[in-house]
């Protein structure tokens, strides 16, 4: 069994060797990507109502500004942010409100959610906002960001504006995420291929406002023609060009597009648990999000659509569409060819998608991908046999098993010290486990209850300060209350006494 362990780590640190990849672990599942690039970006036919979820994003639900039977314009405001992680929602198109409640969300708990449903009229009127000048300040880009709605739209939905440094020149190097290492999801692919310009030129803008000096393009090596449209680009002439530009191409392994380990593989950096990449003077920024910074300051439109990949082996025609913000999940698999009415439904890839439980669940910003495959069969999940291949693929260097062990245990305080917390739950460990445990799942409802007993403790320790406060309080007003009463007392007594004296003074003289 060791040497078995030391054949198989000393494979895996060739495969690095030979591969040029910089981070441990990683793996290599099949791409089934070319099913959806085999045509240019499709427009389907608009929605009869968009579904515009209140929470696009990290952070609390966006906050409505309409009413129901209000007609607006495409890129409207139509919600407020709601600090401190919140990002205005625009009209997707021209239409009439016709409610505001809970519908169906892409959340993992399938609950439904706040939400606005529009109308569209097929008018597509339009109300765009238009900078006066390209942002020279970290501060006018960060206003920027904030009023178009721009949100991390590989995935992560961090508000764009909370994402950079307060200061210019603080950021050297801006990174652009373009690895898309997920099977199936190839809409950042078509998006290099159909519209370089609109990507250079939002990191372009961006950099120079950051007063960056540096963008580097991380492709993997499976998307050539991405690299070479990227590459053939030419910036236009008002764009700052003492930034050097450089399109490099990494290895094609999973999960190369999580943000730590692209960082690693291009800068040779490694960013620490407790730190963030602003830190090392870094920034990334995903290919459709600088899309989105292009479109706001050079076209003055907000987040309004954005391009889907629609796939998977359940799907008669797999491709990539635009689509606006809101339209329902099942309008696009019509529109695609559902091939088998019962398959399972996923928003993303099969590594990290979330399952979807309603077909009518909108399209928000962070939608990469609707992937519809044929149902496998169920696979039973056996005992851990303590192999380590869990280990060996993991990003992270963490240790999986033990995690796994630790929290179906609910030992909370060994999964701390584990850093559990650092688990971006890429799904490496639970793909090479022969005995298919589910281990994301563990984590996942392990970092659950990490937050929760870590928020009851807070709450229990301010509660037992506001307690030892209240006790001082009341043990500081004793005192008091006594040292005025032994004041009063004394100064009674003192006039008391200075009252004897005087009466005993005529009594002496006499």
């Amino acid at each position: 069994m060791i040497i078995g362990r030391w054949i198989q780590q000393f494979d895996q640190w060739l495969n690095r060797l030979t591969t040029g990849v910089s981070f441990h672990g990683g793996v290599h599942p099949a791409q089934h990507k070319l099913i959806s690039t085999h045509q240019p970006i499709q427009t389907p036919p608009l929605a009869d109502k968009l579904i515009i979820s209140l929470t696009q994003h990290v952070g609390p639900a966006s906050i409505p500004l309409v009413e129901v039977g209000q007609r607006v314009l495409g890129g409207e405001l139509i919600a407020r942010c709601a600090p401190p992680l919140g990002v205005p929602l625009h009209a997707s198109t021209s239409g009439v409100i016709v409610d505001i409640g809970d519908y169906p969300t892409s959340h993992p708990s399938g609950l439904p959610g706040p939400c606005i449903v529009l109308q569209p009229d097929g008018l597509h009127e339009l109300k765009v906002f238009q900078p006066k000048d390209r942002p020279n300040s970290v501060q006018s880009l960060k206003a920027i960001l904030l009023h178009a709605g721009i949100i991390g739209m590989g995935g992560a939905g961090f508000p764009s504006f909370r994402k950079i440094a307060n200061k210019a020149g603080q950021i050297h190097t801006l990174i652009v995420n373009a690895a898309e290492c997920e099977p199936y999801i190839t809409c950042d692919d078509m998006l290099m291929r159909e519209r370089p310009h609109e990507i250079i030129e939002g990191a372009l803008i961006t950099a120079h406002a950051l007063g960056a000096t540096k963008v580097i393009i991380g492709i993997e090596d499976n998307k050539p023609e991405a690299a070479l449209a990227m590459r053939q680009y030419r910036p236009m002439p008002e764009s700052d060009t003492h930034i050097q530009v450089e399109v490099t191409v990494v290895p094609t392994i999973y999960p190369m597009g999580s943000a730590n380990q692209l960082i690693t593989q291009l800068t040779g950096n490694e960013i620490p648990s407790d730190a963030h990449s602003t830190d090392l003077g870094l920034v990334m920024f995903n290919v459709a999000t600088l899309a989105a910074v292009y479109r706001a300051v050079i076209i003055g439109k907000p987040v309004m659509s954005r391009v889907v990949t629609v796939t998977g082996f359940a799907i008669d025609k797999p491709c990539n569409v635009e689509v606006p913000i809101g339209t329902p999940f099942e309008h696009l698999v019509n529109w695609a060819g559902l091939q088998t009415p019962h398959a399972p439904w996923l928003m993303g890839g099969p590594m990290m998608g979330t399952p979807i439980h309603h077909p009518q669940t909108p399209v928000i910003k962070t939608s990469n991908c609707i992937l519809v495959n044929l149902p496998e069969p169920e696979s039973e999940t056996l005992p851990c046999i303590r192999c380590g291949a869990c280990m060996d693929a993991c990003p992270i260097n963490l240790l999986p098993q033990q995690l796994y062990w630790h929290a179906k245990a609910e030992a909370l305080d060994k999964l701390e010290a584990l850093h559990l917390k650092d688990c971006i739950e890429c799904g490496c460990c639970a793909y090479v486990c022969p005995s298919q445990i589910p281990l994301v799942q563990y984590y996942r409802h392990a970092k659950v209850a990490v937050k929760k007993d870590k928020a009851e403790k807070d709450a229990q320790q301010r509660a037992k300060q506001r307690h030892e406060a209240q006790l001082a309080r009341k043990e500081q007003e004793a005192r008091e209350k006594a040292e005025r009463l032994a004041a009063k007392r004394a100064a009674m007594m003192a006039a008391e006494q200075a009252e004897n004296t005087a009466n005993e003074a005529p009594k002496e003289l006499t």
